[in-house]
């Protein structure tokens, strides 16, 4: 019995030495997942929650917080481009990864540290009237965190839904190192509103 006991002591031992032995070399053909460098970007209501407001009326004032996260592994350099447009514009397209090619309204410039979230805060309102008639509502101007912005845009009555929807929507770009240039992100957030 004593000769069974050591054959299992020199045979754990000797498989224990052999995987000292090759364990650098299996380490070296080991791919450790690596996570890709990526940006977070959220929409958040006033108090910071996403029980968004979907009905606006023509001078109220909508408060909403826009936060980004970097997880870029280094400090980035962002700038945001608050858009607005009806339902039949062209939205930022996910797949062909472009932004929209409409105007910005406004665009605020962010630089967030690694691993570090920063919350911009956005007040709008819109000043419009309707034409009852022609079922159009006419959009003369929109401000934006308290600052008047000339716009003129219209929205249609939409007999399904039963309302004027416009899309207020936020498209981020990121400061490219190889170009020097800003470049879309392929971000993008948004809210449907309804404006009675």
């Amino acid at each position: 019995m004593q000769i069974k006991q050591y054959r299992a002591v020199i045979l754990i031992a000797s498989a224990a030495l052999a995987l000292m032995i090759v364990s650098p070399t299996i380490g070296s053909y080991l791919v450790i997942p690596q996570t890709s460098p990526f940006t977070e970007m959220a929409l958040l209501d006033g108090n910071r929650t996403t029980n968004y407001p979907s009905n606006i009326s023509t001078g109220e004032k909508l408060g909403l917080f826009l936060e980004i996260t970097n997880h870029m592994n280094s400090l980035s350099y962002y700038v945001v481009e608050v858009k607005f447009r009806n339902e039949s514009q062209a939205s930022p397209n996910s797949f062909e990864h472009t932004a929209s090619d409409l105007d910005p309204l406004a665009r605020f410039t962010v630089i967030v540290a690694d691993e570090e979230t920063v919350q911009l805060p956005i007040y709008i309102s819109f000043n419009y009237s309707i034409n009852q008639l022609a079922e159009r509502m006419v959009i003369q101007s929109i401000s934006l965190n308290d600052l008047p912005i000339k716009f003129e845009s219209s929205l249609y009555w939409n007999p399904e839904t039963k309302g004027y929807f416009g899309n207020l929507f936020f498209e981020l770009y990121k400061y490219n190192d190889t170009t020097n240039a800003m470049q879309y992100h392929q971000r993008y957030v948004g809210l449907w509103l309804k404006l009675i």
